[in-house]
């Protein structure tokens, strides 16, 4: 989590650093807490606890918001949960994706990797922003 903060206030830094010669302000939308795609890939050095859930994707693949061929019958259920836990790590006090997920938010600066960006996108550029140059998204790992 502090990572995540760190993160974010180094890209609003360098935002407002290059908007100096901006004619518009920049504008960073951080969306809501389940607002954020995510996607995830497995390798190797996971193990499924169940035989019938894959040990390995071919690509990234969306984790969340959870797509209807995730929870069609409870075997997917099953796997996509496991897919989604994190475990605790009392020594370094992090949360972290179980070995061989890695995760990753979608479109970091878009909006194409949050519930309804194209509605807020469709009302700033219309008023001249633009995304990518003075409109941006900072979805995150929740």
């Amino acid at each position: 989590e502090r990572w995540g903060h760190l993160i974010l206030a180094a890209v609003l830094a360098v935002l407002a650093a290059g908007a100096a010669h901006a004619a518009r302000p920049p504008v960073v939308f951080v969306p809501g807490l389940t607002s954020s795609f995510l996607q995830f890939q497995k390798d190797s050095p996971f193990r499924s606890r169940f035989t019938w859930c894959k040990n390995t994707t071919a690509q990234w693949q969306l984790m969340w918001p959870p797509q209807r061929d995730d929870t069609d019958t409870l075997h997917d259920a099953v796997c996509w949960l496991e897919e989604m836990q994190v475990q605790y790590n009392s020594r370094t006090q992090q949360f972290l994706e179980p070995p061989g997920i890695q995760t990753s938010r979608v479109d970091f600066g878009g909006f194409n990797g949050v519930n309804g960006g194209p509605n807020i996108v469709t009302a700033y550029t219309q008023q001249g922003w633009t995304v990518g140059h003075d409109l941006f998204c900072a979805p995150f790992d929740w």
